[in-house]
């Protein structure tokens, strides 16, 4: 912890603000992220500077990740946020995680689960590298898969989220405008 100008920031990565102001970074190849209060005053949030995977639910500052990509608050306003990581050392598959703002962490999407079906639990799907997370204005996270040409919409609660395709087939291509978003390449 202290002042982020001082701070050492490698690689950074992902670039969130929270509801409250504060700066979320992801450092991919430091296999942290860190929070910039609105004082200026630099915090790792989560993991521990060692590329690997953590199992379902834990610390998140006690927790090895691998290769944050992406963050985004959530769900809104609550202190928490979602980070995307990339394949990890260990040979974990890419995954979406959860922070509360208690520092508690668990896994939102990914793991070792089936082929991507709509309508699934999001912990259940077996996702590709994330090339960034974002919010809709309904607070449903929304996750844009670099290497399936599918931009999968994951409905996230409380108790689990399911997941639907909100753009593309999982093929490469372009649509022209107007046509519908779900059913063609993106």
């Amino acid at each position: 912890n202290g002042l982020a100008t001082l701070a050492n920031v490698g690689t950074p990565y992902g670039l969130a603000f929270d509801s409250a102001g504060r700066l979320l970074i992801t450092q991919i190849s430091y296999y942290v992220v860190r929070r910039v209060d609105t004082n200026g005053v630099i915090t790792t949030v989560a993991g521990t500077g060692t590329n690997g995977y953590f199992p379902a639910a834990t610390i998140a500052t006690s927790a090895n990740i691998g290769a944050p990509n992406s963050v985004v608050e959530h769900p809104a306003g609550s202190g928490g946020f979602a980070v995307s990581e990339g394949p990890s050392a260990t040979g974990s598959l890419p995954l979406v995680r959860w922070v509360d703002a208690d520092g508690g962490a668990g896994i939102l999407a990914g793991g070792d689960g089936g082929a991507f079906d709509a309508g699934m639990l999001a912990t259940a799907v077996k996702i590709g590298p994330v090339a960034s997370l974002s919010r809709a204005a309904n607070g449903d996270l929304l996750v844009s898969q670099s290497s399936s040409a599918v931009a999968q919409h994951m409905w996230v609660y409380a108790d689990g989220g399911r997941v639907g395709v909100g753009a593309g087939t999982g093929t490469p291509g372009y649509s022209p405008d107007g046509v519908s978003a779900a059913s063609n390449p993106v």
